[in-house]
């Protein structure tokens, strides 16, 4: 069976750039560019010539999204490698080692013309070849769903992280996944969770606020339908 990668690239621009003389997010950023040395072909391009499929997840049919987040620096020079999202290890450093060499192949956000550093997201599916993994993110979603409604949140965790390895975007499970934390006493996990929502719908701790709210809201209802039964 084929095996292929489908590679998508996040560049994250206004909430993740910071001025050298502040630690705190700038808006209106001219953000990063990747500039290949003797070609141009595009981030993507590039990414999708410089990863392979890890041989024993091809054999084993393993699929998946590994999502990848690094600083472009002033200088141009990468750091802060973090695996959000993960696979496994092998195409975890697959993805980390392709971004690693393009090192000298990028120019630095500005801000006024003045470089800043900016974080950036690459993600890269892991597929293959004519298999709808999307379908199994939903069943998985679907199966956490359901232990959720009987009470059985460390179970249901558990579906939502399969489904999350597929879907690493999708709003809804995140948000799911971060209740059954909550609910399973899992706090740290919880806020986690809920920012990375908010770097996703573009948020900052205001919005990570209103999560851990609405889940204080969730824990309350739970409580109290315990106690009626």
């Amino acid at each position: 069976m084929k095996t292929s990668l489908m590679i998508l690239v996040f560049v994250m621009f206004s909430s993740f750039a910071y001025s050298q003389r502040e630690n705190e997010p700038i808006e209106n950023v001219n953000g990063p560019q990747f500039i290949c040395l003797n070609e141009n072909p595009g981030i993507c391009t590039y990414m999708l010539k410089n990863i392979s499929y890890p041989s024993v997840e091809e054999k084993y049919l393993i699929e998946g999204t590994v999502v990848v987040k690094f600083s472009v620096l002033p200088t141009g020079d990468l750091s802060d490698f973090k695996v959000v999202n993960s696979l496994s290890e092998n195409c975890d450093n697959a993805v980390i080692r392709a971004i690693e060499s393009t090192q000298g192949m990028w120019k630095p956000a500005k801000v006024d013309g003045v470089p800043v550093k900016n974080e950036n997201e690459i993600c890269v599916l892991f597929r293959i070849d004519g298999n709808d993994m999307y379908k199994y993110a939903r069943y998985y979603a679907k199966k956490a769903d359901e232990l959720m409604n009987k009470g059985k949140y460390d179970r249901a965790r558990k579906f939502y992280n399969k489904s999350i390895v597929i879907d690493p975007y999708n709003a809804a499970t995140l948000y799911q996944r971060g209740i059954a934390s909550y609910l399973c006493g899992d706090q740290e996990s919880a806020i986690s969770e809920f920012e990375r929502l908010s770097e996703l719908d573009g948020s900052q701790a205001d919005s990570t606020m209103f999560w851990i709210q609405k889940a204080d809201n969730i824990t309350m209802s739970v409580l109290d339908e315990n106690i009626q039964y």
